[in-house]
């Protein structure tokens, strides 16, 4: 019979992983000599967990790569890191321990490509379990300190729920008519010249607006420094 292989029993996994999401600093701990002792025979590799037995430094900015998975996973995981991460800071007034109140650690997320997981689907389609949890958010999560930023080249495929919580816009070039109704439909009557220009704006060029502003206004984004690794195709040099 095939011995099963099973992996090394890690204590307090899941406080870790909420850590190294969050960006806070590892904290050497004896759990962690059990682990690097079984990772150095067996080869095996943990991630997040080799992150914290490396005593990693605090980080502003966590990136969570999920481009790869299918439509159906990406759903239920994005909904588990939100709701983990939505659970920890409503929670975060209980554990006097570590001196901070509810609403003393702001979280931004920030939701790429979200069209893929906050969709509005139809009333007949089965509602997604990540529709729901960033719903949610976007209803209670500012009271903990909890944020989001909703990124999207579909904004009329998304929650309408989730819309009606964002209270700033940056909108970029527009051509379809169902999205251009939308903000003309947010934006008083006087800045229609303002819309009238989202079907030709430049590229590094948007619209913003909302409580960020005073005014709608046409802003130039600045140059990304340093830059992507993504380029639009050149088909003129073919």
């Amino acid at each position: 019979m095939k011995k099963i292989h099973r992996g090394p029993e890690i204590k307090h996994s899941l406080a870790i992983f909420t850590r190294d999401i969050l960006g806070l600093e590892s904290m050497k701990t004896p759990e962690d000599d059990h682990y690097t002792a079984y990772n150095n025979r067996e080869n095996i590799k943990i991630p997040f967990y080799d992150r914290q037995s490396t005593n990693a430094q605090k980080s502003n900015v966590v990136i969570v790569n999920l481009s790869l998975l299918s439509s159906k996973v990406l759903e239920n995981v994005t909904a588990i890191l939100g709701r983990l991460i939505h659970e920890f800071l409503q929670r975060l007034s209980d554990f006097e321990v570590i001196g901070i109140s509810q609403g003393e650690f702001p979280v931004v997320l920030v939701l790429e490509e979200a069209q893929n997981y906050i969709h509005e689907g139809h009333r007949l389609e089965e509602e997604s379990i990540s529709k729901q949890m960033f719903e949610r958010i976007a209803r209670e999560g500012r009271k903990y300190g909890l944020c989001i930023v909703v990124a999207s080249q579909r904004q009329s495929e998304l929650s309408k729920t989730v819309l009606s919580q964002c209270n700033s816009f940056k909108v970029h070039r527009l051509q379809n008519p169902e999205e251009l109704r939308y903000f003309k439909d947010i934006v008083p009557g006087i800045f229609d010249q303002l819309l009238d220009q989202l079907t030709a704006l430049a590229q590094r060029t948007a619209l913003v607006l909302g409580e960020c502003i005073q005014a709608p206004a046409i802003s130039t984004i600045r140059e990304v420094n340093p830059a992507p690794k993504s380029n639009n195709p050149k088909f003129y040099h073919s």
